[in-house]
């Protein structure tokens, strides 16, 4: 099958849901089509900023937060303007989903174990289930998750949440050299 033109300037659009068929496994959309995934060519990823955050003034540890690139800006100014913290040491990098076995090709101090939990949930506004993605640390998951969820608290007339996990590995990245100057 022919690649699509955006596929060739782009590459393949990797869905990080699993498909939904019975009998078919995660795959790759092309030209508008779902095609089965030849296996070693896809790696289920996301671009990760990993920073730390503290309250504004606390001298108390900071914490480490996983938030997807394209909405950091976002979440930087909200988290800064209207909770009050300080947004320290942003960087980014990738996510892998575990399913593929990344951590096989680093070693432990190059990686950080990182949970993706996705609630699909009811939005009375919109009438349709949304999702709601968040990544935590693998050893705070269970902790942090619970206060995600709670922001979705079921009511009784609403159908309940979904609740999907991924294990995943966010990678240390190596600063780039320098630029001559």
């Amino acid at each position: 099958m022919a690649a699509s033109s955006a596929a060739r300037r782009f590459g393949p659009v990797v869905r990080s849901e699993p498909v939904a068929r019975e009998g078919q496994e995660r795959g790759v959309l092309e030209g508008g089509l779902l095609t089965p995934r030849e296996e070693g060519l896809v790696m289920a990823s996301q671009k990760l900023v990993r920073c730390l955050i503290r309250r504004r003034g606390s001298q108390q540890a900071s914490s480490p937060r996983f938030i997807p690139l394209e909405i950091f800006g976002l979440w930087e100014y909200l988290m800064t303007t209207k909770h009050d913290f300080e947004v320290l040491e942003p960087r980014a990098s990738l996510w892998l989903d575990m399913e593929d076995s990344p951590e096989a090709a680093y070693s432990e101090n190059q990686y950080e174990r990182v949970t993706e939990i996705s609630a699909f949930v009811y939005s009375g506004r919109d009438e349709m289930f949304t999702r709601a993605c968040r990544y935590f640390r693998s050893d705070e998951c269970e902790r942090l998750k619970r206060i995600f969820l709670a922001h979705y608290a079921e009511a009784d007339e609403h159908p309940q949440a979904h609740v999907r996990e991924r294990q995943g590995i966010w990678l240390h990245r190596q600063p780039g050299p320098q630029p001559v100057t």
